[in-house]
């Protein structure tokens, strides 16, 4: 099933995101940093159907051995210890928080053991220890059996907040390997933020644009087929694949757009030009290269329109919502700038050989 949901969330450090897949945990087809795994004090056995017991059969990794001499042992204080770093493994090190049960049976939610947990992703920052991707479960609510509904609000709250504070942290990674428990988290996820049917709604059931995303999806192949640069880029693969398979929905391609975006001007404009810039700003360097004003202007849509159905906000705004004329605009934007970039790189290669 894959990715299943996204939570963009602006940060003084850029946009940062919270991902949600259905996959397996350990088996996930990219790098990451801090991998995060339940467990009762001080039992690190391979229980069935538990992280613990795939980290064992999927990764050789025997939790209970880490858990002797780990890098940081903070079981006394936060009910958190950290492994040293796992050579040979797409996964960098491990981190363990104990006590998520005991937590919600005493205080009626996970508060505390949540905020222990990503205050100790923060020393991790403050010690030099990469934390740019974190994966980890739905915590607590695997074997330990306490509900999602009682566990994800919060630990959302805890992983925006930690995206706003943690400088070097860029992507959380939610995932969950069973398919009916992800469509739950889909739902809670979308429930905690407010977001109406508008911006769940899938754009293949507006037929206006069925052809438009025939030729974005064929640009964006030409885009990976045509430039190392997005030769591998998840964006772009998540992006055409959820147009094969027609289960693409607004916020989703308001975020993912956005993301593409990013690469796009990054593409165009000197890297010395955009140092230190935001994305606003990095587009309106679009002018410096001589791009027309009205090419820019569908460049700044993408940008306006993504936040809008992207951010975690509390804001409220008017008009609420948008409609399909709003999501039109939006497709015929991408497809223009998709264009644009195209037609931008030939021309630069064509006057690079004169």
């Amino acid at each position: 099933m894959g990715l299943i949901n996204i939570i963009s969330v602006p940060t003084s450090s850029g946009i940062k995101t919270i991902e949600i897949h259905n996959d397996d945990l350990t088996k996930l087809a990219w790098d990451v940093d801090i991998l995060v795994f339940s467990a009762f004090h001080n039992k690190y056995g391979p229980a069935p159907n538990t992280v613990i017991e795939a980290l064992e059969k999927n990764k050789n990794i025997v939790i209970k051995d880490y858990a002797i001499t780990p890098l940081i042992d903070l079981r006394d204080s936060l009910n958190c210890w950290v492994s040293n770093k796992i050579e040979d493994n797409n996964i960098s090190h491990l981190l363990c928080i104990e006590g998520l049960k005991t937590d919600i049976e005493n205080n009626g939610n996970s508060d505390t053991s949540l905020s222990n947990l990503f205050g100790v992703l923060s020393i991790l920052n403050h010690r030099g220890i990469n934390t740019n991707t974190v994966a980890l479960p739905i915590l607590g609510t695997g074997y330990q059996r306490n509900k999602i509904e009682d566990v994800l609000p919060s630990l959302i709250e805890k992983a925006i907040y930690a995206l706003n504070s943690i400088s070097s942290l860029n992507t959380i990674y939610f995932v969950d390997i069973d398919s009916s428990r992800s469509e739950l988290i889909d739902q809670v996820v979308n429930e905690k933020l407010k977001r109406n049917q508008d911006i769940l709604e899938l754009v293949f059931e507006n037929e206006a644009l069925t052809p438009l995303f025939d030729r974005i999806k064929q640009k964006l192949m030409q885009m990976k087929a045509g430039n190392e640069k997005f030769k591998d880029n998840p964006v772009i693969d998540i992006l055409v694949s959820k147009i094969l398979q027609k289960n693409l929905k607004f916020y989703e391609l308001g975020i993912l757009s956005r993301k593409l975006l990013e690469m796009i001007v990054q593409d165009i404009v000197p890297s010395k030009r955009l140092k230190g810039k935001t994305l606003y700003e990095s587009i309106n360097e679009l002018s410096s290269l001589h791009v027309a004003p009205w090419m820019t202007s569908y460049v700044h849509i993408i940008r306006v329109f993504g936040n809008s159905v992207a951010h975690y906000t509390e804001d409220a705004h008017f008009p609420e919502n948008m409609d399909r004329t709003d999501m039109l605009i939006f497709v015929h934007s991408l497809d223009k700038v998709l264009d644009f970039h195209a037609n931008f790189k030939a021309l630069n290669k064509e006057n690079n050989r004169l």
